[in-house]
């Protein structure tokens, strides 16, 4: 039940809430929210997926390393410390 349970949340809420706005925030946009999110709440491996992404959506490299700049200072200022390394962008 669990299984079911956790495959609803991700497919309608996670992804179908998340992506399925279009009308209110570009990929890039939604991608930039979703790596702020992530490198507060130390998940470096999704982070950086999705900083790929947003390269991939039309962000330059310039905007992608920025972002990640000031989730960084934002999260360490909040208190946060990673476990892991939060990943570089590149091209």
């Amino acid at each position: 039940m669990l299984n079911i349970l956790s495959g609803w949340y991700s497919t309608v809420i996670g992804y179908g809430m998340t992506y399925g706005q279009t009308d209110v925030f570009s990929q890039v946009e939604t991608s930039f929210c979703l790596v702020s999110a992530l490198i507060a709440m130390d998940v470096a491996l999704q982070a950086g997926w999705h900083m790929r992404n947003s390269l991939h959506g039309g962000a330059t490299l310039e905007e992608a390393q920025a972002i990640r700049r000031m989730a960084m200072s934002v999260a360490e200022k909040s208190g946060i410390s990673w476990r892991d390394p939060i990943p570089e962008v590149y091209q």
